[in-house]
């Protein structure tokens, strides 16, 4: 009788009355959408002394903190031999004054973290996840990156190794550097292997270049430092500013000229790659456009025309979402080249003011949840803000800084959507056409003669004897 009570007891203790009682949510409803928050006080954007930029971002949810360099050296400067970006990359984990070789990974490593690097056509991004309890510690090792280097035989031949693993991989995509180069009107970086490393007074001559163009990538002034963290921001900001202290004083650096222009329309660029149409354009300036062009181009893979006619033109589409040169990839069949840019034109009006309107609406509720899904993890919030440019405006808020600001109204982003397919400039690639009379498959090697053929490992069945019906007994 007294456990009977004591469970009575138990369960009236537990369940909650009055107010309480009416604000439980039911388990049966739906759960609410996601959504960003966008506290006053919850994005930072300012420049320090040193012109490092800082974007601080808070994340209460873990006692976490993620950490962006971003230096603008990428693999896309035709300026620098092959590899030698990704060189330069690893280099700066070398050590330096302040760093021991390595010191960086290790650092995460034993902190309970981790450590990685990841190079684009335009930029080189550190990242590192540690504990908030050994920030000033990661704070301290990022700022040492602006030091010289330690240039050694040993840390050159280690670097070597690491960018020549590295430099297959990184231009391994499904779109070849040199005609992301074309399309934006720039010269196609070197392409090739990472030279040896030399002996004797070269390899000296080699380490004052790398340190050279270490001193000319590795300034405070033209990089950005993202931090995601659960700290408030009056608590981290003077640990940033203490920190970065010790470097120069320089104003913020801001490039004499922007992107290149945009390639003239229906522009023709080889060689060609398969059999299909490629139709390339890069997008405009700016993180909306990149947003819109994800939702149009999840649309455009998933909408199927109505009209019998309509459906012989077929469109695949692809999204290179490159931080600092985008690209906007079409794979079409069932049309002429040169007139394969006004019939995507017309299936993207049919995506907007056509029967595919529904479709468009589905694919930008979507996207607008996976963003915001993405940034409500420190780790995404932190990489979405790192892919912002580097020189354009400050965010107004945590919305507008992730890309889901515009996307939240329907008819705000189909506006976006078409003011995005005015700007695009079409240039296109012929497909590989396969010459007339020429086979289908390789031909049959015969088997030389004189060599015997090898037996058969068939299982034959027994003739059946004369006079014998079929199917019947002999």
């Amino acid at each position: 009788m007294g456990a009977i009570v004591s469970a009575v007891l138990l369960a009236a203790a537990l369940t909650p009355t009055g107010p309480a009682l009416a604000s439980a949510p039911d388990p049966r409803a739906p759960p609410p959408p996601m959504a960003v928050p966008a506290a006053a006080d919850d994005l930072f954007d300012g420049v320090l002394p040193c012109g490092l930029r800082v974007l601080v971002a808070r994340d209460p949810s873990f006692a976490v903190t993620a950490l962006e360099l971003v230096v603008p050296l990428g693999i896309g400067d035709a300026d620098l031999p092959p590899g030698h970006a990704t060189w330069l990359a690893y280099q700066a984990l070398e050590g330096n004054r302040r760093m021991p070789p390595g010191g960086l990974v290790a650092f995460a490593h034993d902190a309970g973290g981790y450590a990685t690097l990841a190079q684009t056509w335009g930029r080189t991004r550190y990242e590192i996840v540690v504990p908030t309890a050994v920030l000033d510690d990661a704070l301290d090792l990022l700022a040492s990156l602006f030091t010289p280097p330690a240039v050694t035989s040993d840390t050159l031949r280690r670097a070597h190794a690491l960018a020549a693993m590295a430099a297959r991989r990184l231009h391994a995509g499904p779109i070849p550097p040199s005609l992301r180069a074309a399309v934006y009107g720039e010269p196609a970086p070197p392409q090739g292997a990472v030279p040896d490393l030399p002996a004797g007074p070269a390899l000296e001559t080699l380490a004052g270049r790398v340190r050279a163009d270490m001193g000319r990538f590795f300034t405070p002034e033209r990089a950005v430092l993202v931090v995601v963290t659960n700290l408030p921001r009056a608590e981290i900001l003077p640990r940033i500013e203490r920190t970065f202290a010790g470097l120069p004083r320089s104003p913020r650096h801001v490039p004499a000229t922007g992107r290149a222009g945009h390639a003239p329309a229906a522009r023709r660029l080889g060689p060609p790659q398969d059999r299909a149409t490629w139709l390339l354009s890069p997008l405009p300036p700016g993180p909306h456009a990149r947003e819109a062009a994800r939702v149009l181009c999840r649309a455009l893979n998933r909408h199927r025309p109505k009209d019998r006619k309509a459906r012989r033109f077929e469109a695949t589409c692809h999204l290179d979402t490159d931080p600092d040169r985008p690209l906007l990839q079409i794979r079409t069949r069932g049309v002429a080249p040169r007139k394969a840019a006004e019939a995507l034109e017309r299936r993207i009006a049919a995506l907007l003011h056509g029967d595919g309107r529904p479709v468009f609406e589905r694919e930008r509720a979507i996207v607008a949840a996976s963003l915001a899904a993405d940034a409500g993890v420190f780790i995404g919030l932190a990489r979405r803000l790192a892919e912002r440019p580097p020189f354009g405006e400050p965010p107004a808020d945590r919305a507008d800084a992730i890309g889901t600001g515009r996307l939240a109204d329907p008819d705000a982003a189909a506006r976006l959507a078409t003011r995005l397919v005015e700007a695009l400039r079409w240039s296109y690639v012929p497909p590989a056409f396969r010459p007339r009379g020429a086979p289908k498959k390789p031909p049959r090697t015969e088997r030389p003669r004189g060599r015997p053929r090898p037996p058969s490992t068939k299982k034959r069945k027994p003739l059946p004897a004369p006079g014998a019906k079929k199917g019947g007994p002999p």
